[in-house]
């Protein structure tokens, strides 16, 4: 098509929709960029969408300059003064990244469909990278969901083993007594009725989270299965040292899920080590039994050296007090410079389940005070 001036009022609007449009989507690669770039360390994304925008950039270098200053008109724009809901509050990075993925498809749409009636070859193009951006949003929510969740489990405090036979209403009033974290852990429960617990946990949390109850959405992570953590929709797996090696369980749930690792010896918390920097990138280590348990009876008695003897090591992830805590010992606990614990009995064997998790997160809480 010639480059020359706009020969009817209905070519300078088409002309005003694709400048429009190509403004648009730039500013929205940009900002998803800026996102990724600055909020998180994956390089690879971030290459990604570099690259994307530089072939959005070659594509609307397909639109000439004086064509589209020619009919640009932003100060009487209709569009300019109007203000949609919510448009100036963003609630997270998450809905920025949602709002923007959102404002670049539909510019790529735009110069899709408007395309054809000036320049032909663009339309095939944007279409393409159209279908390009949904991939990288799913690569991009995938990547920000995961440093959302070792936020919150660089938050927690209070972390609280559960059974499939724990009603939603306990395990509601424990969420909302201060538990950061819960572990579907039951020995005796068939597939099919893990499977069904856990579907109901991660149903349990989505609404408290949606509710505002809460002041994170809670974590559940599934004990060995690393298969039954992806099923689910959990937010991962804790693994033992009897159990399937962390390199396998990461490549089955994936980088997106938090991987735990337990610990009893200080030997095997410097292997742990190497799977925290390694390709299995362990998110954090139980530490236990630190006292006597009936929880699990072949647990080894660790003690409350060795959480002193974590201290030295310089593990670079949360780690987690586990076996026989409660809240006559837990200042012993505390003490010995581990400020997160994992209990069960202490509080689902207790009449009223969700003072007993309010006082251990007191307890918590006030230390660190």
């Amino acid at each position: 098509m010639s480059e020359s001036k706009p020969n009817s009022r209905a070519d300078r609007s088409v002309w005003r929709v694709l400048d429009a449009a190509a403004d648009r989507g730039r500013e929205a690669v940009r900002v998803i960029e800026d996102a990724v770039r600055f909020l998180t360390d994956n390089a690879a994304l971030d290459a990604r969408l570099k690259a994307f925008r530089h072939e959005f950039g070659a594509l609307t270098a397909l639109l000439p300059w004086d064509r589209r200053l020619e009919a640009r008109d932003s100060v009487s724009d209709v569009g300019s003064v109007l203000e949609g809901a919510g448009e100036y509050s963003r609630s997270s990075v998450g809905t920025i990244l949602a709002a923007n993925y959102c404002r670049l498809q539909e510019s790529l749409r735009s110069l899709e469909e408007f395309a054809k009636l000036a320049i032909p070859e663009i339309a095939r193009r944007a279409e393409r990278l159209r279908y390009e951006s949904y991939a990288l949003q799913k690569e991009t929510h995938a990547v920000f969901a995961a440093a959302d969740r070792l936020a919150r489990l660089d938050a927690a405090r209070l972390y609280v083993l559960v059974t499939c036979d724990l009603s939603d209403g306990d395990v509601e009033k424990i969420a909302l007594a201060g538990a950061e974290i819960f572990q579907l852990r039951d020995k005796n429960a068939t597939d099919r009725e893990l499977y069904a617990a856990g579907l109901r946990l991660t149903a349990l949390f989505d609404r408290l989270a949606e509710s505002g109850r809460v002041p994170a959405r809670p974590l559940l992570v599934v004990n060995d299965r690393a298969d039954l953590a992806v099923a689910v929709g959990a937010d991962g797996v804790h693994v033992g040292q009897t159990e399937l090696p962390p390199s396998e369980a990461r490549r089955i749930v994936g980088p997106e899920l938090i991987l735990g690792l337990s610990t009893s010896r200080a030997e095997e918390a410097r292997e742990a080590l190497a799977e925290i920097n390694g390709p299995a990138r362990v998110d954090y280590l139980g530490a236990g039994s630190i006292f006597p348990t009936a929880t699990k009876a072949d647990a080894r008695n660790a003690g409350l050296d060795y959480l002193r003897r974590l201290k030295t090591l310089s593990i670079p992830v949360p780690i987690f007090a586990i076996g026989g805590i409660d809240a006559e010992n837990l200042p012993r606990v505390l003490e010995a410079g581990c400020k997160r614990v994992c209990v069960a009995n202490a509080v689902t064997g207790q009449a009223d389940r969700g003072k007993a998790a309010g006082q251990l997160h007191d307890i918590l809480t006030q230390k660190e005070e």
